[in-house]
This record gives C-alpha cells, structure tokens and sequence, in this order.
C-alpha cells in the first residue's frame, strides 16, 4: 500500500512505516482567507496530475481518500483514471460551509465506488441521495488495564479548542467540589499553536482561578500516551459539542474507565448509557454534575462500567472486526498490495 501526503504534513516518515511507499505532493486545504483561495485550484489541478501520474506508474487499482474534502480523487477521474475509488466521510460537513460542502460531497458521490462513514452520526449528515457504508474507527490492539483504585479523579482529554466543552467539564465541577474535597479534575490537551486556542486555554485558567479550584482543577499539557494519564482515574469525561466519532472516548473505554460524555454525535455509539458509561445532553451542566457525582458516590459501578466497556471495545472496535469489516465493504483480497491512501 502506498500512502500520499501533504508536502507539509508532520506525519514522521517513521509513523508510517507499514506503508511500501509515501509520497508527499502539493495538497492544499481550502481556508477562508483569500491567499488560500488563490492557490486552492492551480495546487489542486498540479497534485491531482501528479497523483495521477504516480498510480500509472505504480500501477495503482484503488485509491482510498481518507477524507470528502480532497477533490484530487474526482480530478483523477477527470484525468481518466478507471480503477476503484472509496471515500472516507469523518467530519461533519456543515463545518465547511453549505455550498463549498455540498460540491465536494457530490462530486465524492459521483467519483467513488463507495462512500464510507465513521459513524452513523456522519451518515445521518450527508445529503439526501448519498448513500453510505459504515465502518467505525478502531484500535489495533486492547492497551493494558487500567489500575483500579479509590481515586476520585477525572481525567478530561482534548485540544484546547472552543467547542471541545472542558467549560462545561469546571461548571460541573464546581457544583460537587465543596461536598467532594478528594475530587480532582485534571486536563490534558494542546492549543495547535493557535491564537483563539491559546486565548481559550487562558479562560479555562482564569474561570479555575475565579472559581477557586487551582490546585483540584488542573490544565496539563498534551501527552503522548493517554493511557498513562489515564491510569488510576475514577473516570474520563468528553463534554464536546460535536463529536464525528471519538477516539478519546474510544480509547478511554479500552482502558477500562467508564466514560461520562455528552450526546454530540460518536460517543453515543461507543457508551451504552448506564452500562459502559453516561451520556448527558450537550451544555447540561446540571446533568453533567449529576454523573460526576453519581460515579464518585459509587466507585463500584464505576468500576463495573468500566470492566463493560473495555469489554464492548474487545469486541466491536479493535482492528480484527475493522479488516473483517473493511473487506467486506471493498470486497478486498487481504494480499491486494495495487492500493493508493491519500491522506489529508
């Protein structure tokens, strides 16, 4: 499998060593500024023929586009490309604006063979006429459990960025803090070297500090190795708006730790309220506070949810169903090496 790059992607050579071949061509990602715009078309048309090229040359049969955005899957096809083409839809289409959205699905629809969904939440998105096949995300393997303990720490992990809901996460805090004194609340996330993420990181501090909590509400930085972090907590929690699937859910549940997370979409499809975690409607801190609380007062079921929902992982999202899964939708040969992964 050959797998293509952005020339400034950071994606290490050495992170993808499972792939034969990485080229790294002109991709570029269409920004509402005008430089962007500018450059958009003519690095589109340069790396969709250069793409082009390097699949008749390679003599590539599919091609996988790991996102509905890059259009240099239907310019290939424009450029005569005939082998198979398979789409992956992952965000939420709405973010890109209704008509610039609505071109790039259709023109995905048309290009593809199959149009491929992380979740149901990103299928139930797409535009009337667009037909999908779901394959969730997955983990390679089950990590290592999580150390069971009396802790009443929460671990919350995500960027720094609006609409991630760790706002939400100190609101709700507060509301059990004074009758929990061993409560504990540690962030762990970057700011993407961001302005409005670092701005946004400084009013989480400011609102911990107005609230009194320095010291039990604590914002770390972003870690390598979540399960580390993770290790000993009562439970991990995902506050977000929006979420397409959730790989912090996913991987926190893996672990073995209940997950408190709001109804924004994928972490509805991982948790089985009540039993591998809770699910709570989105900017209810009342209802956030109420399952914090619960999980506290109860280490035991938190315990037990958490037991359940490393074992719901085991078996619905490690790779082993992923492949299954994946074959079956492509109707691929396990030993197909003429695949072509274009990467965002």
């Amino acid at each position: 499998m050959v797998l293509v790059l952005p020339s400034n992607s950071a994606i290490n050579l050495k992170d993808a060593s499972d792939f034969a071949k990485v080229y790294r061509l002109p991709i570029r990602h269409l920004s509402k500024n005008v430089l962007s715009v500018l450059v958009y078309m003519p690095a589109l048309i340069i790396s969709s023929v250069l793409l082009r090229w390097l699949m008749w040359r390679d003599d590539v049969t599919t091609l996988i586009v790991n996102d509905f955005y890059l259009m240099q899957g239907p310019f290939c096809r424009i450029f005569g490309y005939s082998g198979k083409i398979y789409t992956w839809l992952r965000i939420d289409p709405s973010i890109f604006g209704k008509i610039a959205s609505k071109i790039w699905l259709r023109s995905a629809f048309i290009s593809s063979d199959k149009i491929i969904a992380v979740s149901r939440h990103i299928q139930s998105l797409q535009l009337d006429g667009i037909k999908t096949d779901l394959l969730y995300d997955a983990l390679p393997e089950l990590p290592n459990q999580v150390t069971e303990s009396a802790s009443k720490r929460f671990v919350y992990i995500a960027n720094y960025i609006p609409g991630k809901g760790q706002e939400f996460a100190i609101e709700a805090f507060s509301l059990i803090a004074e009758t929990n004194n061993e409560a504990v609340l540690d962030f762990y996330g970057g700011d993407m070297g961001l302005e409005r993420n670092k701005l946004y990181r400084d009013q989480l501090c400011q609102r911990i500090a107005t609230l009194r909590l320095d010291g039990r509400v604590n914002v770390n930085d972003f870690v390598s190795c979540p399960s580390e972090v993770m290790n000993g907590a009562l439970a991990a929690l995902n506050f977000s708006e929006g979420e397409s699937f959730s790989m912090t859910v996913l991987e926190a549940a893996a672990v073995g730790l209940p997950v408190i997370a709001t109804r924004s979409g994928g972490p509805s499809e991982i948790i089985e309220d009540h039993v591998t975690g809770m699910l709570v409607d989105i900017g209810n801190v009342k209802a956030m506070a109420a399952a914090m609380q619960y999980l506290v007062s109860s280490p035991s079921c938190a315990r037990q949810m958490g037991r359940a929902a490393r074992a719901r992982v085991s078996k619905h999202f490690l790779f082993d169903s992923y492949r299954k899964n994946l074959n079956i939708i492509l109707s691929l040969d396990s030993g197909n090496s003429g695949i072509g992964k274009l990467d965002s």
